[in-house]
């Protein structure tokens, strides 16, 4: 929030506003709907701004704030020996394969190896094709004001859930998501078990919110939802799964 003196039209309120183009054009038209005398948008690439100025004796209630969803995705890298095609290959031809990685026998012959893709992932790894990259969604939303704002009702729902897998179905509540949405989420949520007796689950992890004051009288609360595959284990002692509660081994 700026404020200022104008010769021709007196004293005046100044705010501004970041996000993207849909969502500052129609700040612009509310901004204008309270009674705004001027507003501007300036844009740096996909990152629009807004200047919307009040004369003083009609300020009104400028504090809209500017809410953003968005979905991007994380890039990891896992392990070959996880891919989708070596998840056949016999363990006992995995244990060959990881003992002529650590300790090369000058005699080793692939033809040892069982089916199932076994010899194809010995000559990646000869290769040096440890990894494979996968695509991890992550969730964004966050509302930006001006740093007078009141977060409270919205810092409350924030840290609630923060640590849980929550499933898909409930996370347009939890992200307070608009409707419609204009994209799809990836992914449902399930728990598998594999032959070993982990339980693994797969849903939206929830991060703790981040708070930033910048210049300008800036602030922005930022919360983060990550899909992924996550082991039950770590996370049944903190009661991650309370929405998954209809997993019958929990």
């Amino acid at each position: 929030m700026r404020q200022g003196f104008n010769r021709q039209s007196g004293p005046y309120t100044e705010y501004e506003f970041e996000g993207c183009e849909e969502n500052i054009r129609g700040l612009a038209q509310d901004m204008e709907a309270q009674g705004c005398s001027e507003w501007q948008i300036d844009h740096d690439g996909c990152r629009y701004m807004l200047k919307a100025r009040f004369a003083d004796d009609q300020s009104g209630d400028p504090e809209t704030p500017l809410d953003e969803v968005r979905l991007h995705a994380n890039r990891a890298a896992v392990s070959i020996y996880n891919g989708p095609g070596f998840r056949q290959v016999a363990p006992e031809d995995v244990q060959k394969i990881r003992r002529q990685q650590q300790n090369p026998n000058p005699d080793f012959t692939p033809a040892v190896l069982g089916g199932n893709g076994a010899e194809l992932l010995y000559y990646l790894l000869q290769d040096g094709q440890e990894h494979y990259t996968v695509s991890q969604p992550v969730l964004v939303r966050s509302r930006a004001a001006s740093s007078s704002y009141d977060f409270s009702a919205y810092t409350n729902a924030a840290y609630q859930n923060v640590g849980y897998i929550i499933d898909t179905s409930h996370i347009a509540a939890d992200a307070a998501l608009p409707s419609p949405l204009l994209f799809t989420l990836p992914g449902t949520t399930t728990i598998e078990e594999d032959d070993r007796g982990i339980s693994y689950a797969y849903g939206w992890l929830k991060h703790y919110p981040e708070y930033t004051q910048a210049a300008g009288n800036k602030a922005v609360l930022t919360q983060e939802w990550e899909f992924g595959r996550w082991a039950v284990w770590g996370y049944v002692g903190s009661g991650v799964l309370r929405l998954l509660a209809d997993y019958a081994g929990f």
